[in-house]
């Protein structure tokens, strides 16, 4: 699927024990952060790999989020992808295989042309609402906070990943897509426990194929995303602190799950047979494992920032059902993210 700017939008997939943590009646917070990601591992056919194939994605965000009353807020996100680029290395021609009338790499014909795909755009806007029924800093009773969010993403089929409009490739999925997620934490002296979980129910998105040289390959289809759903699980050290100031290290752990997606043919792949482009093909489901590790510095209770970093792991599985091609076992992902919060309390 096309990576998520999420992970910088809602509190219910964030990272660090203050995911659970909300202004107070009608004060807000206002954030901006970046995410940078290289996706790497090659792509195998029968066994034998067959070119590599490298995902770069840099994201920005803009959120602020105001609270209505005690335990209620409302957010909304402006994100922007300046760079997503996709490019193969030692890649070859697919061929035609009248044995399994598919295609096929395996005769390691040599491209006579270097493929790379580049977008950039908004992902749309998000807006949201969350509640947190139990608050640790509300009521001191409490044991746990509990911070529940929904949201929605709105629809940007003309700058969508899966066709280019006015000789530009947007980032966006292209439909509408609605949001849920859960955080817990529990806040001590040294260590603040959390888990948090997001689901991302993506909608369908009608089409028509362009390509990168301007060729309408198909008209009218309708693009079917990958859903997502994540969850982490963690603990923030408390290193430091003095008053309203904060240091912490946040360890992490997350898993996901990628459910199967239609999209277009010949965007995952450095090469298919024309046959293909005029239809829709399905991306495999896939499950991803995630660490990370990031440093939390809270300067006073107006401002604070975290750094971050994680490690990915994508489970092989097929990246067109019409042709036997794999992503490999050796595909990782690495990310860092920097996040700035102003809070007026």
């Amino acid at each position: 699927m096309i990576p998520t700017v999420l992970t910088l939008l809602l509190a219910a997939t964030a990272q660090a024990a203050e995911v659970t943590d909300m202004p107070p009646a009608l004060r807000g917070d206002v954030s901006l952060s970046y995410a940078g990601s290289i996706q790497a591992g090659s792509l195998d056919e029968d066994g034998g790999p067959y070119g590599r194939r490298r995902l770069e994605r840099h994201d920005l965000a803009l959120q602020v989020e105001f609270a209505l009353a005690a335990g209620v807020a409302v957010r909304i996100a402006l994100p922007y992808t300046p760079v997503l680029r996709q490019d193969f290395s030692g890649a070859t021609e697919m061929t035609y295989d009248p044995v399994t009338a598919s295609g096929t790499y395996t005769a390691e014909v040599p491209l006579d042309h270097a493929l790379e795909v580049r977008a950039r755009g908004m992902d749309g806007v998000w807006l949201g609402a969350a509640v947190t029924p139990f608050s640790e800093a509300r009521n001191p009773r409490q044991q746990v906070t509990w911070r529940l969010d929904a949201a929605f993403r709105t629809a940007s089929p003309e700058h969508s990943y899966w066709t280019v409009s006015g000789g530009k490739r947007g980032v966006s999925p292209g439909g509408l897509a609605w949001a849920l997620g859960a955080a817990f934490s529990t806040e001590t002296d040294f260590a603040n426990p959390y888990l948090t979980m997001g689901w991302v129910r993506e909608g369908a998105v009608t089409v028509d194929v362009v390509d990168d040289d301007g060729d309408t390959w198909a008209s009218g289809l309708e693009v079917r995303p990958a859903s997502t759903v994540d969850v982490s699980a963690g603990v923030e050290l408390v290193a430091h602190r003095d008053g309203d100031e904060r240091v912490a290290v946040d360890l992490l752990v997350g898993f996901g799950y990628r459910t199967w997606e239609d999209v277009p043919s010949g965007l995952y792949l450095p090469s298919v047979l024309d046959a293909s482009r005029s239809q829709l093909v399905t991306r495999g489901e896939h499950l991803v494992a995630s660490t990370g590790l990031g440093l939390v510095y809270h300067v006073n209770q107006y401002a604070g920032v975290r750094l971050g970093a994680e490690v990915r792991y994508f489970q092989p599985h097929r990246l067109e059902h019409v042709y036997p091609v794999s992503t490999g076992l050796d595909t990782w992902e690495m990310s860092w993210s920097a996040r700035v919060v102003g809070r007026v309390r």
